[in-house]
């Protein structure tokens, strides 16, 4: 009976996933996230003019658009690359529901984007910095949208890059680090983006790296997709890291993660540093993955601790290590090159395969295993198709 709900709480799951996506792309349609800037939202030229203030633009909204640029002042009206604001948080003050458009340069963080759209001029060119080691960067609440910059926090940050509150937010081609002068042994710190809590938010070719936890993920309904994680010492929680999280934690479940990649944990070239942990995947489960490889240089493990998640496609390489614990999990074309060992019960495993080395253990109880290419399952807790 578990079991059975498992399966249709996963076929529900699969719906509100699309929906969730839907949703998430029509809000970003309707603000201009994805689609290209109006005229005067294009990139500013190395030496445009700053224009005089105006009272008017200083405390209004300027027809849903506003522009800052490095060398603008609050002053200004904001209302053109000629007359840029310098600072993001006093933009979405004056902008409203409306878009900041930021151009090339570094800018302040420590402001909140609430139902608003901040798009800068590339990941390369628009740099928003922490100004303290603890701080959070950027906080996006309900309905906030967020793409094409690069969110950096210092060689000893411990804060958090982006803190995502609320429903229906929308991370796209963001890049979140930590100064490259970060000494890997030295230990990386800080978070890279928390989901704390809502649900239906979309993660968009977002990458993180060099932080001690690039991704800690809460409530429930979100997509991820071509995301990247790179030299961290933990890629993605899903669930709490500790009996004292807060329920949004703990309970944390029914993700959908889509074409992603892991690889280079924070521990290369540490002696004694501890194993990297790549993805755990904990909280209430129903998560479903697809097409995601954990590709690390360096010996690394992933664990699905929760029940009922559905794994399709995904890939353990080489010193590597998969630790099933839950119950009632799906994986489909599990390429196996590194270790993986099953001590859940009623785990269904179909179409494993390796091209070379990689090893399969299932204990626990009442796992089907069928259709292993090129690497045998063994243990005691394997069940198979009879026909008769």
């Amino acid at each position: 009976m578990e079991n059975e709900k498992g399966t249709t709480r996963r076929l529900l799951f699969t719906g509100a996933a699309a929906a969730t996506a839907a949703g998430a792309a029509a809000v970003a349609a309707e603000t201009g996230l994805l689609g290209n800037p109006p005229q005067t939202g294009a990139s500013p030229p190395p030496h445009h003019p700053v224009g005089p203030a105006t009272d008017a633009g200083a405390t209004s909204s300027l027809s849903g658009q506003v522009f800052v640029a490095s060398d603008g002042s609050d002053r200004n009206s904001g209302g053109s690359w000629a007359s840029a604001l310098a600072t993001i948080g006093h933009a979405l003050e004056v902008v409203g529901n409306g878009t900041v458009y930021v151009g090339a340069g570094t800018f302040d963080g420590g402001f909140t984007i609430g139902r608003a759209a901040v798009r800068g001029s590339g990941r390369d060119s628009t740099f928003i910095q922490a100004t303290n080691d603890k701080q959070t960067i950027i906080t996006l609440t309900d309905g906030a949208l967020l793409s094409d910059l690069n969110v950096q926090g210092g060689p000893r940050f411990t804060g958090t890059a982006i803190l995502i509150t609320g429903t229906l937010v929308h991370v796209q081609d963001v890049d979140v680090k930590n100064d490259d002068k970060t000494d890997p042994k030295a230990g990386y710190g800080g978070y890279g983006i928390v989901l704390r809590d809502g649900e239906g938010c979309l993660l968009t070719r977002v990458e993180t790296s060099r932080l001690r936890l690039a991704w800690k993920v809460g409530g429930a309904n979100h997509v991820f997709v071509q995301m990247r994680g790179d030299s961290n010492y933990r890629d993605i929680l899903f669930g709490g890291e500790s009996p004292t999280d807060a329920d949004t934690f703990l309970k944390s479940g029914a993700h959908l993660i889509l074409g992603s990649k892991f690889v280079q944990g924070g521990n290369i070239g540490v002696p004694g540093a501890p194993t990297v942990r790549s993805i755990e995947i904990a909280g209430n489960g129903q998560h479903t993955l697809i097409d995601c490889d954990w590709d690390e240089t360096d010996s690394a493990e992933w664990l699905v601790s929760s029940d009922n998640n559905v794994l399709t496609r995904c890939a353990v390489a080489p010193r590597n290590a998969l630790k099933l614990t839950g119950d009632f999990n799906t994986m489909q074309g599990l390429k196996i090159l590194g270790d993986v060992l099953v001590t859940g019960s009623n785990n269904t495993l179909w179409n494993t395969f390796a091209q070379s080395g990689g090893s399969l253990t299932v204990n626990g109880s009442d796992n089907l295993v069928q259709g292993e290419s090129g690497v045998q399952a063994t243990g005691s807790g394997i069940r198979r198709l009879a026909f008769a």
